[in-house]
């Protein structure tokens, strides 16, 4: 998603998303969007998909999960505050939501990813001692 290219074909649409970028804890309604967009509800679902290629609903909740999926890969923190973090109250609902659009639950997806980590790290040690010899 290039902002830069949606300001452009509609600053409207813009302005929407980047009230739900600037801070996921809040959970915006397709309403409180079209406000923001200063378009009527339905004419801001209809702009937004021509737009961005997706409906609101489905680009708000991929944003959440990606940022989601971000965190979980590159912080210790608890799912829970994850959860949080990207605006859900539930650790349940964010569970299900995470798992519906990414086939996994987020505990496994920080599990594979952490393997993959370390399986690199090994890789990469492996081929640095490899180099190192054949200068030696």
């Amino acid at each position: 998603m290039d902002l830069d290219l949606i300001f452009r074909q509609d600053p409207r649409i813009a302005r929407a998303m980047l009230m739900v970028l600037r801070d996921l804890r809040v959970r915006h309604s397709r309403e409180n969007a079209a406000r923001v967009a200063s378009l009527e509800s339905t004419y801001f679902s209809r702009r937004f998909k021509d737009v961005v290629g997706v409906t609101f609903a489905l680009w708000n909740a991929s944003v959440r999960v990606d940022t989601a999926r971000h965190l979980l890969r590159t912080t210790n923190r608890q799912v829970r505050d994850i959860a949080n973090a990207v605006g859900y109250d539930s650790v349940t609902t964010f569970e299900r939501a995470f798992r519906k659009m990414t086939g996994v639950c987020p505990t496994d997806d920080r599990a594979a990813n952490s393997l993959r980590i370390t399986r690199n790290a090994e890789e990469n040690t492996q081929n640095a001692d490899s180099a190192l010899t054949r200068i030696l």
